[in-house]
């Protein structure tokens, strides 16, 4: 009982956290296209703050399938 609660408390994080990635994903989109994101180091902190989300709903996604 304990190994589902765990797996659905990964697959609601991965979930929660994919959704604001996407939520970033999609301001730096329009921050892009606004001519916002001509800064270097403002892109690059921007674009590794994606990818820390998507990296940790990653090790969501893995703590999940070993709970399986």
């Amino acid at each position: 009982m304990a190994a589902n609660t765990d797996r659905q408390h990964h697959a609601d994080e991965a979930a929660t956290i994919l959704a604001e990635a996407e939520g970033l994903a999609e301001a730096l989109s329009i921050a892009a296209a606004g001519g916002e994101l001509q800064n270097k180091t403002t892109l690059m902190r921007s674009f590794n703050g994606l990818a820390r989300l998507i990296a940790t709903a990653a090790r969501h996604v893995d703590q999940m399938e070993a709970t399986s």
